[in-house]
């Protein structure tokens, strides 16, 4: 990702959750080396990301404030991007990739800010074997008049190579196909409400980071993958921002009962622990999540779901 793609998207997120555009030069943040070391330290993690964020903030405050003292802006600059270079050289020591820090930010960030509502938009996520498809078959007519997504993995053309051998699998197109058959399907909703079987921030941050951490895709399509989700929360903001997520979850033994009994490659215990651990990780600290116990019966998950789904489109 290139300082002129990150500013870009930076710009269109702020744009699509109302937030003010504060006032630059129009060259001024692609030519401005303070700037590119500005949107390559945003997006760490932990402490230096904060304290990065905060001279971020700093620095703009004080350039919209006394745009004309120009001597004393250029001392500021200076200053600041002393700290800045410092905080490259951590990252650069903790092996932090920057960018990917910043989309992996940005994506958990579409979920935090909205437009100040909720919108009427349910996503069910939740592991192989959680009961996703089935729990949206069952509460399809709880949602009559609105529409409903179903993953349907059979429709996949990438998947019928995955018992084959490591190679002849294509794991990037195939997490493509289930990520642009989402997005076209949301563009071209038009009822008042949606349910979706599996929810967009999963099929990439749980499952895409698991394909790259297993080295089955590559670094640069991982970071186009997080490039196109993060994108898709922007374009359909209106939709999507403000969500609510139904959460599944079993233990791995369940979960690895459930899949047996389903055509397709053998999923082992521990694997499904892997997954199951993923989810936890990705949506514990986003809003709107609702946890639902996905190891009782069904008709008990049905009931719990639909509760939701009644004072959802209520």
């Amino acid at each position: 990702m290139n300082i002129q793609m990150l500013v870009g998207l930076q710009r269109a997120f702020d744009q699509s959750r109302g937030m003010a555009n504060l006032p630059e030069h129009e060259d001024a943040v692609a030519s401005d080396q303070l700037s590119r070391l500005e949107y390559s330290l945003i997006g760490l993690t932990g402490e230096v990301g904060e304290i990065a964020n905060i001279i971020k903030k700093a620095r703009r405050g004080r350039a919209l404030a006394e745009t004309n003292e120009r001597a004393m802006l250029m001392g500021l600059g200076a200053e600041i991007a002393d700290v800045m270079s410092y905080l490259l050289k951590l990252a650069d020591q903790a092996h932090v990739d920057p960018g990917r820090a910043w989309l992996l930010k940005m994506c958990r960030n579409a979920h935090r800010f909205s437009r100040g509502e909720r919108v009427p938009l349910l996503t069910i996520a939740g592991p192989p074997g959680s009961g996703k498809s089935t729990i949206v078959r069952a509460v399809e007519t709880a949602f009559a008049g609105n529409e409903c997504y179903l993953e349907r993995f059979e429709e996949n053309p990438w998947l019928d190579s995955l018992d084959s051998p490591a190679d002849a699998f294509d794991a990037g197109r195939s997490q493509r196909w289930f990520l642009d058959t989402m997005t076209q399907f949301i563009k071209d909703a038009r009822s008042a409400s949606l349910l979706l079987d599996q929810d967009p921030t999963a099929i990439v941050l749980v499952y895409g980071q698991l394909l790259f951490d297993r080295g089955m895709i590559s670094s640069d399509t991982f970071d186009e993958h997080l490039a196109t989700l993060l994108r898709l929360e922007i374009d359909q903001a209106p939709k999507l921002a403000g969500r609510t997520v139904i959460l599944l979850d079993a233990p791995a033994e369940t979960l690895a009962k459930r899949c047996a009994r389903k055509a397709g490659p053998r999923l082992e215990a521990d694997f499904l622990e892997d997954v199951r651990a993923r989810f936890a990780r990705v949506f514990a600290e986003l809003p709107n999540i609702v946890r639902v116990d996905a190891s009782r019966p069904v008709s008990d998950v049905v009931r719990d779901v639909r509760t939701q789904i009644d004072a959802f489109v209520a």
